[in-house]
């Protein structure tokens, strides 16, 4: 038998409901870009390169930080409690490392064996 739980989210559920989707339609770009601008010139290339790693390194922590300050208590539902926000935090922190193993990977050429 199932175990109700409550939705984490009150209000605007929207914008939490796509933003998973919309970080990995962002990777997939993010690793496309990269892999099409292998063949700019050197300097562009490392300038693009650049500016998709400080993308990623530094929007994931800021929203996460953001989420857990301001959002949730806002929005959230004070029924589910931060537990359930920190273990999807926790989850959600783990694909982000990965992606950047991944973006890192690629703009560097060296991969593990």
């Amino acid at each position: 038998m199932a175990v109700a739980q409550e939705d984490l989210y009150l209000t605007r559920k929207t914008l939490i409901k796509w933003l998973g989707p919309g970080a990995v339609v962002g990777f997939a770009l993010s690793v496309w870009f990269i892999l099409q601008g292998q063949s700019m010139a050197g300097e562009r290339y490392k300038v693009l390169c650049q500016a998709i790693g400080a993308i990623w390194v530094l929007a994931p922590p800021l929203w996460f930080n953001y989420e857990y300050v301001h959002y949730f208590p806002k929005h959230g539902n004070p029924k589910a409690g931060f537990t359930p926000l920190k273990a999807s935090q926790d989850i959600a922190a783990k694909v982000w490392a990965s992606f950047l193993v991944v973006l890192a990977a690629l703009f560097t050429g060296v991969f593990p064996k």
